[in-house]
């Protein structure tokens, strides 16, 4: 049959390798062939892959892994992606759950809090680049997050619940950005990674916790409320860490236009 679990695999890979094909054909190698950068900024990355040599060393990469502002950004991530990642695996349920709806209503309605998650991606991304508080963005974007997750526990009615289930969509993945541009600010390059890596190891535990903490509690209490409950709190803690984080701002002045060489 067309309709079976089969079928549906398919119909999942195939935008991906029409994407893949796509990609390799036009995404650039090398910032030269990258036609959708400006000249400002194809020099600004080409200086600095010039300026950026050198090698670390094992007390360098120790140092990145356990500076304080890594650890505690570790620690920021891990408890955003317990509540993160158990929301964005039990969307469905909780959907089906509160509306009492069949599979593919469900499958259609699951898709409005990601859609609202891409809007705030790129709206909140430029915000904090404007702003240039990143720390600040991010932790008040997993406490919009928290809240709206909150809200829409605590009322009784399906379509303002799911209201607020998509305004906290919002926020779902839009501290990303911020979040990730913070250790290019706390380190050179040669180190970067280090950092990136730690914060990445510790934080996607988190990531394992989250939909399994939601899984036990429902099956224990017969209901998602608690378990959401657990989420708000995750999340609560992950934006009081991301607030205290402290960055040296170190993003260059933009050159003005005329002053390139192009």
């Amino acid at each position: 049959a067309v309709s079976d679990w089969r079928m549906l695999f398919i119909m999942e890979g195939i935008p991906a390798i029409i994407l893949g094909v796509l990609y390799y054909l036009i995404a650039a190698s090398r910032p030269e062939e990258a036609a959708w950068l400006s000249p400002i900024e194809r020099d600004y990355i080409l200086q600095g892959r010039k300026t950026a040599g050198g090698s670390a060393t094992w007390a360098d990469y120790r140092k990145a892994i356990f500076n304080p502002q890594v650890l505690l950004m570790s620690a920021a991530y891990c408890f955003w992606l317990i509540g993160a990642a158990g929301l964005f695996m039990w969307i469905p349920a909780i959907i089906k759950s509160l509306s009492g709806r069949g599979i593919t209503y469900t499958g259609y309605i699951s898709t409005v809090p990601y859609i609202a998650a891409m809007i705030g991606l790129f709206v909140i991304g430029r915000i904090a680049d404007r702003v240039r508080q990143r720390g600040t963005v991010v932790a008040a974007s997993l406490a919009g997050l928290a809240l709206f997750l909150l809200l829409s526990v605590l009322v009784q009615n399906y379509e303002l619940s799911l209201v607020f289930l998509v305004c906290g969509g919002t926020f779902l993945f839009a501290p990303h950005a911020p979040f990730w541009a913070i250790p290019a600010q706390l380190f050179p390059p040669k180190l970067r990674g280090a950092a990136m890596g730690m914060i990445s190891l510790i934080g996607n535990i988190g990531a394992f916790i989250g939909p399994y903490a939601v899984g036990y509690v429902r099956e224990a209490t017969g209901s998602f409320t608690s378990g959401m409950l657990i989420l708000v709190a995750s999340l609560c803690i992950a934006a009081i860490l991301a607030a205290c984080i402290r960055v040296r701002e170190k993003i260059p002045a933009v050159v003005p236009a005329k002053s390139a060489v192009v």
